[in-house]
């Protein structure tokens, strides 16, 4: 046992030496634009490995990776339902995914974020009231204080209570379910 573990740490000590001089080799590097991937490819990474974030919850692609965001996150059946009701219950709010509006900084070396649109405060608020979900939850997948949180829920809240009640008065029978 000693001897295994005596063997590791010396792995260890040695990839750790690795690690040090190509990282002092790293820092007087600058990337060139073949090193900078392209904002689609960013957003492709996103939508296919990342977590929840503002970029991947309006994106059409994570939506087909995880069919069931849709009805875990906002209580639709599928993503399209929920752009189709959104489109039909606020018609002023355009659907068009987040991710589409990242623009490059001029040096390729960051991105420069849009703000929040309509949209995302919209599934903001749908969110906190699906999934009863904390100002804070909210504000930490949408890069945002818990303060500005209330403000969109303030604007956001009347207008989903005002659809909740155009919908119940909708004369629909157990036959369109």
């Amino acid at each position: 046992f000693n001897q295994r573990n005596k063997k590791l740490q010396g792995q260890n000590n040695s990839l750790r030496c690795k690690l040090r001089r190509m990282k002092t080799k790293l820092k007087g590097l600058k990337p060139s634009d073949d090193d900078v991937l392209a904002l689609e490819d960013l957003v492709s990474i996103l939508c296919k490995y990342g977590g929840l974030s503002r970029f991947t919850i309006t994106d059409d692609v994570f939506h087909q990776r995880f069919p069931q965001a849709a009805h875990t996150l906002f209580g639709f059946k599928s993503w399209e339902e929920m752009k189709i009701m959104v489109q039909c219950l606020f018609p002023n709010t355009s659907t068009e995914a987040t991710s589409s509006q990242i623009k490059a900084t001029q040096d390729h070396m960051s991105i420069a974020l849009p703000p929040l649109t309509s949209f995302e405060k919209c599934l903001n608020a749908k969110m906190l009231f699906e999934q009863d979900l904390t100002e804070e939850f909210l504000g930490l997948i949408f890069g945002k204080d818990r303060t500005w949180i209330g403000r969109v829920l303030k604007e956001w809240a009347p207008r989903w209570g005002k659809a909740r009640e155009w919908l119940s008065t909708l004369d629909v029978t157990m036959d369109f379910f």
